[in-house]
């Protein structure tokens, strides 16, 4: 799995880069899995309403398929959960 990092402004910018990344790495399966991560919850709750509701002009095009929003948090507690459960550390 492959990990690719882009720096780009703030808003809108930063936005529709993200946009033409999922499209690229979207462009021969358009239900390849794609995951993003975010500061918050908040932040991605709007990174997807941004990415889902751009229409013909807009970051997403209408929608995006197979995208995870996660927080950091949430990422190890996806990676590291089964191990550390099955070592009885919390990951709170």
């Amino acid at each position: 799995m492959p990990l690719t990092t882009h720096h780009v402004g703030f808003g809108r910018p930063a936005t529709e880069a993200l946009a033409a990344v999922v499209a690229d790495v979207q462009a021969d399966d358009p239900l390849a899995p794609v995951t993003v991560v975010v500061p918050s919850n908040p932040a991605g709750v709007t990174l997807r309403r941004q990415l889902g509701g751009g229409g013909p002009d807009g970051p997403g095009a209408g929608g995006v398929a197979n995208l995870t929003v996660t927080t950091p948090h949430q990422l190890a507690a996806h990676l590291g959960g089964p191990r550390a459960a099955a070592e009885g550390v919390p990951l709170s």
